[in-house]
């Protein structure tokens, strides 16, 4: 992730940090990493990186970290998404609390192939039209495995 100078980005389900070698952040960008696991965190708090005098570390949960942290520009969301109890009401909660935050949802693809009705039910809008989900996030693959939504909740 090579994030935009003067960005603060709040990540969700941070775990034991594993991707943080790979962030090269710009000046004056700040990444609060968050997970409700204090064990996982202080796992990614111990990875020394470049980038390590940009980052901050808070034991929350999802709901908490979006109260806390709601003057955000930026939400990630790395491999959590679809294991969250509540996928809708965390993309409703995201828009109330961080409407102008751009959000970026990356997902594993299964099998090799990410279908567009697996996405639907991932993302919880199955009620809804398959046009309208192709709009709200813009796609793209990261590498062979993975694929980068992006938009507005």
């Amino acid at each position: 992730m090579n994030a935009l100078e003067g960005a603060t980005i709040l990540d969700l389900g941070t775990g034991i940090g594993s991707y943080i070698p790979l962030l090269k952040l710009r000046p004056g960008t700040r990444m609060i990493f968050t997970d409700p696991d204090p064990i996982a965190l202080a796992r990614a708090q111990s990875i020394q990186s470049d980038s390590s005098n940009h980052f901050s570390f808070d034991v929350l949960d999802a709901t908490g970290a979006l109260e806390k942290y709601s003057a955000v520009t930026h939400v990630s969301m790395l491999h959590v998404y679809s294991v969250l109890p509540d996928p809708v009401g965390l993309l409703e909660q995201c828009h109330r609390q961080t409407p102008k935050a751009l959000l970026m949802i990356y997902l594993s693809k299964f099998n090799g192939r990410l279908g567009l009705n697996f996405l639907s039910t991932v993302f919880g809008f199955s009620q809804i039209d398959r046009d309208l989900l192709q709009t709200k996030f813009a796609m793209s693959s990261v590498g062979g495995n993975n694929q980068v939504f992006q938009g507005y909740a």
